[in-house]
């Protein structure tokens, strides 16, 4: 689906905004697949490691797994889970922030869009009122005589 979606990105007439959407859409869902599997395959790694421990992230408040353990790649790992879930934290704010202003530019381009329709709608208005008033006024010139003109 994603080489679907690529391949639609350079076909002419299509809303490339919507579809480019939509493709980092589905390349999140696999990556979130992804690591959902990567975090599984580790809870089971240190369920085999350390049989009925619970993944640290799960008790905060079992200290004891922590203290206990002296392994290097334990830490590692926990270092490794707290800065991903760092970087994912700033992305969702990142993301947030980017709807929120994504939102308020829709809105002044609607607003400009409209703006600019009435504009152009006065300017008909004025230029049809200004060829009446100029036939008005040769009208009335060429109805009055010479001799009062």
């Amino acid at each position: 689906e994603v080489r679907c979606l690529k391949a639609k990105l350079g076909i002419p007439g299509r809303n490339r905004s919507r579809d480019r959407h939509r493709l980092e859409l589905l390349e999140l869902r696999v990556e979130a697949a992804l690591l959902q599997q990567r975090v599984d395959d580790l809870e089971e790694e240190e369920r085999r490691v350390r049989p009925g421990a619970t993944a640290s992230w799960m008790a905060p408040n079992d200290i004891s797994l922590a203290d206990t353990t002296n392994d290097s790649l334990y830490d590692a790992w926990r270092d490794l889970a707290k800065k991903h879930k760092m970087h994912r934290t700033n992305a969702e704010i990142e993301n947030r922030n980017l709807r929120e202003l994504y939102a308020h530019q829709l809105k002044l381009t609607h607003m400009v869009r409209k703006l600019f329709r009435k504009q152009s709608s006065i300017e008909e208005q004025l230029a049809h009122h200004r060829a009446a008033s100029s036939y008005a006024k040769r009208q009335n010139r060429s109805i009055t005589p010479h001799y009062l003109g």
